[in-house]
C-alpha cells in the first residue's frame, strides 16, 4: 500500500483496493455474460477514496458498465459522494447500513479530525474517550434489502467498512 505524507510529518495509508481483490473482481469481469451484470457497493465509503481508485483501475468497457453505489451516512461527505457518484454514473446513498430500516445514532468528529474518526454511538466504550463531539442521527437501511435483489448472474464486489457493525450486518 502507498503511503501519501500528512501535515506534520504523519503518514496515512490510502484507501485502495487490495491487488488480489481486484485481481479476482477483474477476472470475473473477463468472464461475464454481459457488462451490465456489474454491480460495485461502497458500505461505509466515508470520502469515497476506495470507490474512485477502484473505478479508475477498472478497463473502460467494464468501467462504463458497473453499476456503483455508495453509502455513507455522515452529512460532511454528501457533496464529495455526490460528485464522485455522478463522476462514475453512480448513486450516492446518505443512510448507514444496518439491520433494519430507522437511524442510528453517531458520534461526529470535529471538523478537524480524521476522516476516519466518526464511530457508531451504540459501539462506543463508555470508559474510553472519544474524539467526538455530538451526537447525531442518520437515517438507516437495512441492508439485507437490496441484497436480495442482486441477481445470481450478476458480479458483485462489496467494502463493507462500517465500524465494527460488521459482525452484526454479515449473519443478517
Amino acid at each position: 500500500r502507498r503511503l501519501r505524507k500528512r501535515k506534520k510529518g504523519r503518514h496515512r495509508r490510502r484507501a485502495m483496493p487490495s491487488n488480489h481483490v481486484v485481481k479476482a473482481f477483474l477476472s470475473d469481469l473477463n468472464h461475464a455474460a454481459a457488462p451490465s451484470d456489474i454491480v460495485v457497493w461502497d458500505v461505509g465509503a466515508n470520502d469515497g477514496g476506495w470507490s474512485n481508485r477502484l473505478m479508475q483501475l477498472l478497463p473502460e468497457r467494464h468501467r462504463n458498465a458497473t453499476r456503483l453505489s455508495v453509502f455513507e451516512p455522515q452529512p460532511r461527505f454528501a457533496d464529495e459522494l455526490t460528485s464522485l457518484a455522478a463522476r462514475w454514473s453512480g448513486t450516492f446513498h446518505a443512510v448507514a447500513a444496518a439491520t433494519a430500516d430507522g437511524s442510528l445514532n453517531f458520534f461526529a468528529p470535529p471538523r478537524n479530525a480524521s476522516k476516519a474518526d466518526t464511530v457508531v454511538a451504540s459501539l462506543l466504550d463508555s470508559n474510553r474517550p472519544s474524539v467526538a463531539k455530538e451526537q447525531i442521527s442518520v437515517p438507516a437501511i437495512d441492508l439485507a434489502v437490496p441484497m436480495l435483489r442482486l441477481r445470481p448472474d450478476e458480479i458483485v464486489l462489496i467494502k463493507l467498512d462500517v465500524e465494527c457493525y460488521e459482525f452484526e450486518l454479515l449473519p443478517h
